[in-house]
């Protein structure tokens, strides 16, 4: 009786089917099929087909260090059969065709196996040999296919990288102070832009105030560098300016146009050498 009928016996004696037994001891149904017809034929290596081998006579309360020898058994012969068959195939091939001395005839040519070559043979070995070199380039290409999907992969993947390096750069150009000031006042409430603007006019230049007028439409964001409080959020139109904003610690003032803007503080009128988006910072 052979390794696969003790296997099948004794899951029929336990009265399971393939299935439960595979639920049973994890492995798929198609291995405990392959062990019982015995072919083994499991797509893995030996270590595991002999593992799963040893659980399934486990469950079916075989001896699993039999089984294991009668498998190691099975396996050395099937082995030297193939040995010897490859072997015996081996010979056929190089001493497959005896030339006739004194004849010219190709039907005077014979093989072992007593076939006579016929015309039109040696075209279809041509036939085959050309086949056999078709399907060599087709292989020889698939690593260069794959070699070239990864490069344009790794192309693009710079690409991607270049652009957002540019656009964060591009960025930070226009976010640059275009002047700092340097004076120290405090700042203490809030403004907007609705209820703090009013038309230009004659300012007695506090010194502990900032007073921003505006010479075309720009947006401003005012906060306290120190408390991160954002002091004045607004649009002022031509010929407007802010209320006094007291300064409490360095002010940062954020702009949209800085030619259109005119700092008043510290008793002086000062404007910024560039226009564009960007800010200033007032200490």
């Amino acid at each position: 009786m052979t390794i696969g009928e003790r296997l099948e016996e004794a899951r029929k004696r336990k009265g399971i089917s393939i299935r439960e037994a595979a639920e049973a001891t994890k492995i798929r149904a198609d291995y405990l099929m392959a062990m019982e017809d015995g072919s083994m034929n499991v797509p893995l290596p030996e270590i595991y087909r002999r593992g799963f081998l040893r659980n399934y006579a486990k469950f079916l309360k075989l001896d699993p260090d039999q089984v294991l020898t009668d498998y190691e058994a099975q396996t050395a012969s099937r082995n030297s059969q193939h040995a010897a068959h490859s072997h015996h195939r081996g010979l056929r091939e190089t001493f497959g065709r005896i030339e006739l001395p004194g004849h010219d005839d190709p039907m005077a040519e014979s093989e072992f196996t007593g076939r006579p070559k016929r015309q039109g043979d040696e075209g279809e070995e041509d036939e085959g040999g050309e086949g056999e070199a078709r399907k060599g380039d087709t292989l020889s290409q698939i690593p260069t296919r794959y070699l070239m999907a990864a490069v344009a992969v790794v192309a693009f993947i710079i690409v991607a990288v270049l652009v957002v390096l540019i656009v964060t750069l591009s960025g930070n150009d226009a976010e640059q102070p275009q002047t700092t000031a340097s004076n120290n006042a405090p700042v203490t409430q809030n403004a907007s832009a609705q209820n703090n603007t009013r038309p230009n006019e004659s300012s007695p230049y506090a010194t502990d105030t900032l007073v921003i007028r505006a010479t075309d439409t720009v947006t401003l964001i005012v906060s306290n560098q120190n408390t991160n409080e954002r002091l004045f959020r607004g649009t002022l139109l031509a010929g407007e300016s802010t209320d006094p904003i007291p300064r409490d610690g360095p002010l940062q003032v954020r702009f949209t146009d800085g030619e259109a803007l005119i700092l008043e503080y510290d008793g002086q009128q000062h404007t910024l050498d560039s226009g564009g988006r960007g800010y200033v910072t007032i200490e």
